[in-house]
């Protein structure tokens, strides 16, 4: 579908110059708009000038839930639970990558059958590996992060984490 820049809003997803980009804000600056992106072909936050009335891609992108498998080098691996084939994705695309837990689910979004941005499951059940004693005790897990832990938690038990807010919700 195609729109032009009046018409865009905050989370749009767009194609421009072959780049995937979301719409973090935009800013009508009299003859442009002024965009902060997330560039999902660099997986990163840019700046982007747009002549007014531009006409645009929207991009509707396939949404699914994939288990993580493993990672080999720079490359995650997914199985795809509905037609049960696996997907090889670059690093940059996943977010949070540290919170990607064998076995567990994710979401992909791909366009044009290219995985373009990957999201840990909301909550992950991870080994706590060993506890940094002291008035409040830290916990480093299996995946090398550190969090905040109640005085209950011991090595070897496994804590569920919120990966948005990474804490330990139990």
């Amino acid at each position: 579908m195609r729109i032009t820049t009046k018409e865009l809003r905050n989370g749009t997803i767009i194609v421009r110059n072959g780049q995937v980009l979301q719409v973090i804000s935009f800013q009508n600056m009299n003859d442009i708009y002024r965009l902060q992106v997330m560039n999902y072909s660099y997986h990163e936050k840019q700046i982007v000038d747009i002549p007014v009335n531009e006409e645009l891609e929207t991009v509707v992108p396939e949404v699914f839930k994939a288990e993580f498998s493993y990672s080999e080098n720079d490359t995650y691996y997914f199985f795809n639970l509905d037609t049960y084939e696996e997907i090889a994705v670059e690093k940059g695309a996943v977010h949070k990558a540290e919170w990607m837990v064998e076995l567990q689910s994710c979401t992909l979004h791909s366009y044009n059958g290219q995985v373009f941005f990957v999201e840990p499951a909301r909550y992950v059940d991870i080994k706590v590996v060993k506890i940094e004693s002291g008035f409040n005790p830290i916990a480093v897990l299996e995946n090398g992060v550190k969090i905040a832990v109640n005085s209950r938690v011991g090595v070897g038990d496994i804590i569920r984490v919120d990966t948005i807010s990474e804490q330990m919700i139990y």
